[in-house]
C-alpha cells in the first residue's frame, strides 16, 4: 500500500461495519511492523488488508473487500498471499479479531481454515463491556506437515 492508495482504501472502508478515518489508517501504517496490502483489478483497488508482524504471528487488524467484489474469492486470494508468508520456524499463526456482527468475515475465515480460539466481550470507548462479542480467529502452521492447517484424516 502506498500513499496514493489511501483515498481508494478509505472509500472501500466506508462500506465496512467499522470504518476508519484517514488519521487512524495512517497511524497504523506509520508503525514499524505494520504492513498494508491492496488487491487491484485493472488498476482499481478492490480490497485491502492491514496486518502487524509479531515475533511468532501475523496479526490482521483490518480487512475489507469492496461491496461489488464480495463472495467472489477475492478475500480468499489475499488470505492465501498472507498464508504463503508463514513457516514453522518463524511466524506460525495468523490471528484476526472479528466482531460478532461481521458474519461475512467469519465465514470467509472459516473457509480459509481459520478457527475461533477465544470469544470475549467487546469494550466500548469507556472500556466497559458491551453485549457485542469478539471472535479471536487463528490459522496455524503445523510442524510436521507440508500442508498448513489441514488435519489429515486418520482411519484405523
Amino acid at each position: 500500500m502506498i500513499k496514493r492508495d489511501i483515498p481508494e482504501v478509505l472509500k472501500i472502508d466506508k462500506d465496512s461495519h467499522n470504518p476508519w478515518d484517514e488519521k487512524t489508517l495512517m497511524g497504523h501504517l506509520r508503525q514499524r511492523n505494520c504492513i498494508g496490502l491492496v488487491c487491484e483489478i485493472e488498476e482499481k483497488i478492490i480490497e485491502f488488508v492491514i496486518y502487524y508482524l509479531e515475533k511468532q504471528a501475523m496479526s490482521l487488524t483490518k480487512m475489507v473487500v469492496g461491496k461489488e467484489h464480495r463472495r467472489k474469492k477475492v478475500g480468499t486470494s489475499i488470505i492465501d498471499k498472507i498464508k504463503s508468508k508463514l513457516n514453522f520456524t518463524r511466524r506460525k499463526i495468523i490471528e484476526f479479531e472479528v466482531d460478532d456482527i461481521d458474519l461475512g468475515m467469519q465465514l470467509l475465515l472459516r473457509e480459509c481454515g481459520f478457527r475461533c480460539v477465544w470469544l470475549y466481550p467487546k469494550l466500548n470507548e469507556y472500556d466497559e463491556e458491551t453485549t457485542d462479542m469478539i471472535y479471536l480467529m487463528h490459522y496455524y502452521v503445523h510442524e510436521n506437515s507440508d500442508e498448513i492447517n489441514h488435519p489429515k484424516n486418520h482411519t484405523s
